[in-house]
């Protein structure tokens, strides 16, 4: 089954496991995933959850230990305390890390799984850890959050289904004679006999990894941060680090997302401020020409492009392994938070608007 194919079957059995699900739940010994159905939805297409996975919970502070861990190695959980006692939910690549907010009624939901996706004989080492809201207006955030679990793990899948059909389709032999016949330089042929043993030795194994945990909390704000490990099925040596967040204002019944150029205004000084206060040691090739030329929807986009998270004392900005993506991209060049105190984007807030729910002046 391909990427489009696995999409539009995820999409119609979603509903369908929801359903089943929840009036299955009841008098089954599956009754732990009943509020889980959702993220169950999306795991359930590849493989048993009842068979493969295990579940827990937590709370937003505990601590643990969540490195991808390789096939073969000896640790058979993905989740595990922490060894060291050190709280790493950020892990190395996070500059000046965010912690977890310390709010006990904020839980945490862990699956450890391994499934296996028997029409291409792919294995998954699954690891998620999200937190959930509790009391008021905790629906309408928790319905958010398990729906962008279950979409973070929906793409993984079927990226991994449509690479590992790429690799199929393709042959070494045929590639390698071709390189013979156009008489190609030797130190490229040994190279792609080397590629060409590595390609019919490979392994069909990947992971991934969704670790979140919440910032900032309050009545009428929510931030979440998801980082994310993956370990594609055609290079199990390779780990990619990616980093989405959510940010929620909680009013009027509502838990509306909001973008960072809702609590930043889109000018070209704006921009600016953002990215010199963002990196310490910016070296760019000159600071005064950052946005020169943007058209304020440039900005506007990339600023929407931005994982950001905040409180009553900074706006962290934030971006994934390489920085390819928001206002840091090309600029910074390892993912990472990296914190502005308020002050010194002062005159740039709009303070209208969310940050009125964190910035009480």
């Amino acid at each position: 089954m391909n990427s489009l194919n696995l999409r539009s079957a995820v999409a119609g059995v979603v509903l369908i496991v929801v359903v089943v699900l929840v009036a299955v739940f009841k008098d089954s010994p599956l009754s732990e995933f009943e509020d889980e159905s959702v993220v169950v939805a999306a795991l359930t297409p590849i493989d048993s959850v009842e068979r493969n996975c295990e579940v827990s919970y937590g709370g937003n502070t505990d601590r643990v230990w969540a490195p991808l861990r390789l096939w073969g190695e000896e640790d058979t959980s993905v989740f595990t305390a922490d060894p060291d006692d050190v709280i790493n939910y950020s892990h190395t690549w996070y500059t000046d890390s965010l912690q977890p907010f310390g709010d006990d009624s904020i839980k945490t939901v862990n699956f450890n799984c391994n499934l296996f996706w028997d029409p291409d004989e792919l294995s998954f080492r699954i690891g998620i850890r999200y937190p959930l809201k509790t009391g008021i207006y905790s629906e309408q955030i928790n319905v958010r959050t398990r729906n962008h679990i279950a979409g973070l793990l929906l793409n993984y899948f079927s990226e991994q289904i449509e690479t590992n059909s790429s690799f199929e389709g393709f042959s070494y032999e045929a590639y390698l004679d071709e390189l013979e016949e156009l008489n190609a330089p030797e130190v490229l042929l040994e190279y792609q006999k080397k590629e060409a043993e590595k390609y019919e030795n490979r392994t069909k194994n990947g992971a991934y990894l969704i670790n979140s945990v919440v910032t900032f909390a309050n009545d009428n704000l929510y931030s979440i941060i998801y980082h994310t490990e993956m370990n594609p099925v055609n290079d199990p040596e390779y780990v990619w680090h990616g980093l989405t967040t959510k940010n929620y204002v909680i009013d009027k019944g509502e838990g509306k997302s909001f973008t960072l150029d809702e609590i930043i205004d889109s000018s070209g000084e704006a921009y600016d401020a953002l990215v010199l206060n963002s990196i310490d040691d910016y070296q760019g090739v000159d600071e005064d020409l950052l946005s020169l030329g943007m058209l304020e929807i440039e900005i506007i986009e990339e600023m929407r492009e931005t994982p950001f998270s905040l409180d009553k004392d900074y706006l962290s900005i934030g971006c994934e392994q390489f920085c390819e993506t928001g206002i840091l991209r090309g600029r910074a060049y390892w993912g990472g938070f990296y914190k502005i105190p308020w002050e010194k984007i002062e005159r740039h807030l709009i303070d209208d608007g969310p940050l009125r729910f964190v910035r009480h002046k």
